[in-house]
């Protein structure tokens, strides 16, 4: 319909339809219009539901807790229309209409879809987080096994050049000379004695020596 009365207005019924349960798709003060006389119930359905994003079909109006009859005018379906001085107070006939329980109106079906989107991006950005912050825990864990590594290996090839450098020491200790008068060998002999050999093996080492000479 067409709002206002400027036209003709006694052709027409000025009209405020409101829902039956709260909608959020609806206007605090309901859907304004107006609505021919002639026009039967079923053009003011369509325009109704073309405002909500709706099927036709999915919707009904009723007046007086009476469910109209869409292929019947308003006074045919016994609606009290106003007359002359109502009209002019701006006084309109008052509808109520019923969406079917499985049926969401566009505005909030496209609300719905954003809000989902939204929660899924939402969900996916912390997804990727926690999956960045894993993997920097990650790394930062092979970083340390690697560096623990590190100092063990640095521990043990301190030990055993430690331990080498002792070898050699002890091996320099043990090397002995032995100078024997009247021997033209004016040096002397030197013989490669460990710290555990005995006089025995003193002996058998000079005695090796002297057979050379």
């Amino acid at each position: 319909g067409t709002e206002g009365e400027e036209f003709n207005a006694k052709n027409y019924n000025q009209i405020r339809v409101m829902p039956m349960v709260h909608q959020k798709a609806v206007p605090p003060g309901g859907f304004l219009g107006s609505l021919a006389k002639p026009a039967t119930a079923d053009v003011l359905q369509q325009h109704l539901a073309k405002s909500l994003e709706v099927v036709p079909e999915s919707l009904s109006l009723a007046y007086e807790g009476k469910t109209l009859d869409l292929q019947l005018t308003l006074r045919g379906n016994g609606v009290v229309e106003p007359g002359p001085s109502a009209r002019r107070e701006g006084v309109r006939v008052q509808l109520f209409f019923a969406l079917d329980s499985d049926v969401v109106p566009g505005k909030l079906l496209r609300a719905k879809e954003a809000n989902d989107a939204a929660r899924k991006q939402a969900k996916e950005e912390l997804r990727q987080k926690e999956e960045e912050r894993c993997k920097q825990i990650e790394q930062e864990e092979e970083k340390r096994r690697l560096a623990l590594e590190q100092v063990a290996a640095n521990q043990k090839w301190k030990r055993e050049r430690e331990a080498s450098i002792a070898g050699q020491k002890k091996l320099l200790r043990s090397n002995l000379v032995f100078r024997c008068c009247g021997m033209k060998q004016n040096g002397g002999f030197i013989v490669n004695m460990l710290e555990d050999h005995t006089t025995e093996n003193l002996a058998f080492a000079l005695g090796e020596a002297l057979l050379i000479e």
